[in-house]
C-alpha cells in the first residue's frame, strides 16, 4: 500500500528520529505516488510561508471569485493564523479585515471583532472585541469563522474556543462580480486595512466542527499534519501564495517554524537523494 507519512511530528521533536521516521517512510512509496507525493510535500511546506502586510490601504491581495465558489453559499469556513494586526484605530477599532468574500457576504475580521455573514450582514462580535481575544492579538493566534444555513449559525473561534454565535438568516450569494480580497476589506478601502501576519488561511464549503476547529488549532502553528477537511476546500494557502500582491507584501518564515522548515527542507532533498 502507498501512503505518505500522516505526520504527527512537532518541530521540537529529535530531528534524527523526525529523518529516520521520515526516510523509513518514503521507501515505501511506489514510482506511481511519485509526482502526489511531492504535491503533499509542497502543502506542507506551504505553511512555512508567512505574509505580512503593509500597515496602509494599499498592500492587499485581490482576485475573482470563480463559479465554483457557489458552493459555499449553504455552508462554510475560513481559518487563518493571524497575527499583529494593525490598520486604522481612530475611526473604528473594529475596522480590520484578513479576508473578504464578496464585501461583507463572508469576512473575517482581525483584531476579534466585526466579523460578518451575508448581505444585509450580521456583524460579531461588536462594537469591541472580548478582553480574552484582545489579549492574543500581539502573537499568533488561531481564528476562524463558520457558517451553516442548515442551522441559521454563523461561530467565531479563537484558539480552538468558540468566542461568540450569530443568528444568520440567509446564504451566502454568489454573483460573478465576487471578489476575494486578503489584507483589507477591499482594495485602497480606507480604514479597513489589516496591517498585520497571516499564514495558512483556508476557505472550505463545509461547516467545521467545533471539534474540527480545535483539531486544526491544537495542530500548531507549521503543522506537519495534512487537512482531513482537503476534499471541501474552495482556497488554499498555496493558492494564495500564488496570487499576484500589491503594495508592501513580503513573504517570511515565522521564527516559531524554523525547525519545522528545516526538517522539511531535509526531507525535501532525502527525496531528491532517494530512490523510490
Amino acid at each position: 500500500q502507498h501512503y505518505f507519512i500522516q505526520s504527527n511530528l512537532r518541530p521540537n521533536m529529535n530531528k534524527k528520529i523526525a529523518m529516520i521516521v521520515c526516510l523509513m517512510t518514503l521507501s515505501t512509496l511506489g514510482n506511481g505516488d511519485t509526482l502526489n507525493e511531492d504535491y503533499k510535500l509542497t502543502l506542507l511546506m506551504d505553511r512555512m510561508r508567512a505574509i505580512r502586510f503593509g500597515d496602509n490601504a494599499d498592500s492587499w491581495i485581490y482576485f475573482s471569485a470563480a463559479a465554483e465558489w457557489e458552493a459555499i453559499s449553504q455552508k462554510a469556513s475560513v481559518c487563518a493564523w493571524i497575527k499583529n494586526p494593525g490598520g486604522n484605530l481612530e475611526e473604528n477599532p473594529c475596522y480590520n479585515t484578513v479576508f473578504s468574500y464578496g464585501g461583507n457576504k463572508f469576512k473575517l475580521g482581525g483584531k476579534g471583532c466585526e466579523n460578518m455573514v451575508i448581505t444585509p450582514y450580521s456583524r460579531f462580535p461588536y462594537p469591541t472585541a472580548p478582553s480574552n481575544v484582545t489579549a492574543v492579538l500581539p502573537d499568533w493566534h488561531h481564528a476562524c469563522l463558520t457558517f451553516s444555513a442548515a442551522s441559521e449559525e454563523a461561530r467565531y473561534y479563537v484558539n480552538g474556543e468558540i468566542v461568540e454565535s450569530q443568528t444568520v438568516t440567509g446564504t451566502i450569494e454568489y454573483t460573478r462580480y465576487n471578489r476575494v480580497t486578503l489584507g483589507n476589506h477591499t482594495p485602497r478601502y480606507h480604514n479597513a486595512y489589516f496591517g498585520g501576519e497571516v499564514t495558512d488561511l483556508n476557505v472550505w464549503a463545509k461547516t467545521l466542527s467545533a471539534e474540527d476547529v480545535r483539531e486544526i488549532y491544537e495542530a500548531g502553528l507549521c503543522s506537519l499534519e495534512f487537512d482531513k477537511h482537503g476534499d471541501s476546500k474552495m482556497l488554499s494557502w498555496g493558492t494564495i501564495l500564488q496570487k499576484s500582491r500589491s503594495g508592501d507584501v513580503t513573504e517570511f518564515t515565522p521564527t516559531s517554524c524554523t525547525a519545522a522548515k528545516n526538517l522539511m527542507d531535509e526531507l525535501s532533498q532525502l527525496r531528491d537523494n532517494c530512490s523510490v
